[in-house]
């Protein structure tokens, strides 16, 4: 396998990503796990030097179920998938140390599934949540 990431860094701007590419003689060796991983990301602290906004997305190409967990009119693999995210995290100015988080993953509700293991029959896959949110509070003292 190889992968290949980077990370720009400016005063106001980061951008950061990466390709993730893994083969195997032996394809069952690689279930659950996709040939190719992309991922892109980008945050700004524009206009308000407190608040970053964010965008990031991944792109995961088919992944081959366990051939344990197949079952007959199920399929071998699950197809390529994506998904998208926005986020904003505010660090109070008015109280340092404290950070608050709001993210939203999926906002364009693609149709990402993950392969499962024969511990979930009659199941083979589980699609990715049509949009999940989430918050997050957090203080630092040091």
């Amino acid at each position: 396998g190889a992968q290949l990431y980077f990370d720009v860094r400016q005063p106001r701007v980061r951008l950061w990503g990466g390709v993730s590419v893994q083969a195997a003689r032996d394809v069952s060796r690689l279930a659950g796990f996709a040939n190719l991983t992309a991922t892109l990301a980008i945050s700004t602290n524009l206009p308000w030097k407190p608040l970053w906004l964010s965008l990031n997305g991944a792109l995961i190409s088919p992944r081959f179920k366990p051939n344990a967990a197949i079952v007959p009119g199920s399929s071998e693999e699950v197809p390529w998938g994506g998904t998208f995210g926005i986020s904003a995290r505010l660090t109070w100015p008015e109280l340092p140390g404290f950070t608050v988080q709001v993210s939203l993953q999926n906002v364009l509700g693609s149709t990402l599934r993950h392969p499962l293991a024969i511990d979930y029959a009659p199941l083979t896959e589980f699609p990715e949540p049509e949009l999940e949110g989430r918050l997050s509070l957090e203080w630092r003292s040091w």
